[in-house]
């Protein structure tokens, strides 16, 4: 299973030209290196929202703007709509994995995240991804894509908030 993840971060991030991400890398420095300057008590939430902007930049970089145009525009409204074959598991298993991140990025951001706006969050910039594929002709625009998405989200939310129950101090 650790083989299949490798792999298909490989194939989602492998696109992507080596100067974006070094780009991505520099403005987290920097932002990193102000806020920490400056010294402010919250400063890792600003952190944790710089992180979240430059994951999401990662996500559009992979699935719209460095990904491979189709010949025709394909979109699939009806959630599960009969692909049966044995890699669909493994696509629904990666379509949760990749938005962990944006959902514990979001709930470290901001001091009243909440499981609903994280919820809105993690549908808006999934709906925003599937739109864009569709529009600029870059893979399948999917309902089950937005769903398995925003359940990712969601679990990195539950994640970020179990780890910040376990850091408050009676």
């Amino acid at each position: 299973m650790e083989q299949r993840i490798w792999d298909y971060i490989s194939v989602l991030f492998n696109g992507i030209p080596l100067y974006v991400y070094a780009i991505l890398c520099i403005i987290a420095i920097l932002g990193i290196t102000v806020f920490l300057i400056f010294r402010r008590n919250d400063s890792w939430k600003y952190i944790a929202r710089l992180l979240s902007i430059e994951y999401v930049a990662l996500i559009l970089s992979s699935t719209v703007v460095f990904r491979q145009e189709s010949s025709e525009r394909i979109v699939h409204f009806i959630p599960y709509w009969g692909n049966n074959s044995s890699g669909i598991y493994d696509e629904v298993f990666m379509n949760i994995f990749v938005f962990i991140p944006l959902g514990l990025f979001l709930g470290a951001s901001f001091h009243k995240q909440t499981f609903i706006k994280t919820l809105m969050t993690g549908i808006l910039v999934s709906v925003i991804v599937e739109a864009l594929q569709f529009v600029f002709k870059r893979g399948v625009s999917e309902t089950d894509d937005v769903i398995h998405n925003s359940l990712g989200c969601l679990i990195g939310y539950a994640l970020c908030s179990m780890i910040n129950k376990r850091n408050v101090t009676p």
